[in-house]
């Protein structure tokens, strides 16, 4: 039986007195590879800062491998949405995938031998070892998304969590990524969240459609109601084959 990695049970989560997220539940086990989907505003940022202890929950309780989220957090790997960064700034490669070394090490004790070996290891895995010496500027956006994946990889996590990871990347590199991701979920729990609806299709084993409320059947059939239901407006689904999903609006399909 697979162990459950993160718990969540009648969470309410908000900012002030609004609440985003109502009475979410969501179990997530071992080597799961779930896509969330969801419209701007529904709550899918909210979810994912309250799991890495940024924003704490109204009601409900959250539990990352069985222990509170202050304890449980550094169990996993996080590769936000946007990562800025001042291109003139001269950091390589290297450099940025150490960065995810600093929470298993004291303050300010230097890099030993072990970070060098992990670092490394995360690199190879993301095929970017051969230009850890490269300035993170001279990058393509697909190649820096592989270095920020190395960095959450560099912290040994149990889970990696990306949000939106192939926005901004042509279809072309959004595959390479994705086929990435596959591998590591050989052994590594993954929740992603994104738009893009027909890789989260091809290539996850479970769907939660989030608007406010999570609709998640474990699987990744998205019938017509929990669609509609998730972004609010009439709509068909169309399958033509198990590699794709496409959304068409009923008013749009009707005229053609």
């Amino acid at each position: 039986m697979k162990n459950k990695v993160i718990e969540i049970s009648n969470l309410w989560a908000g900012y002030g007195s609004e609440p985003i997220l109502h009475d979410i539940n969501l179990t997530v086990l071992e080597r799961d590879f779930i896509g969330l989907i969801g419209p701007n505003g529904g709550g899918k940022s909210t979810l994912l800062k309250v799991i890495l202890g940024l924003l704490k929950p109204m009601k409900g309780s959250v539990k990352i491998m069985g222990r509170s989220v202050d304890s449980g957090k550094k169990s996993i790997g996080y590769v936000p949405q946007f990562v800025e960064f001042d291109r003139n700034f001269p950091v390589r490669v290297e450099e940025v995938v150490q960065m995810g070394r600093l929470g298993q090490r004291k303050l300010f004790q230097p890099y030993n031998s072990k970070d060098r070996a992990v670092v490394q290891q995360a690199l190879e895995i993301v095929e970017m070892w051969p230009m850890r010496h490269l300035p993170l500027a001279e990058l393509s956006g697909g190649q820096r998304q592989r270095v920020y994946i190395a960095r959450a990889l560099a912290s040994q996590p149990k889970i990696l969590i990306l949000d939106e990871p192939t926005a901004s990347i042509d279809s072309r590199i959004s595959q390479s990524i994705y086929k990435l991701l596959g591998e590591l979920n050989k052994y590594i729990t993954i929740v992603i969240v994104s738009h893009d609806l027909a890789a989260i299709y091809a290539h996850v084993k479970s769907i939660g459609c989030l608007n406010r409320r999570l609709i998640y059947q474990e699987n990744k059939q998205l019938t017509r109601d929990a669609i509609e239901q998730t972004y609010k407006c009439p709509m068909d689904l169309i399958k033509p084959d198990l590699t794709s999903v496409n959304y068409v609006p009923r008013e749009v399909s009707d005229r053609v």
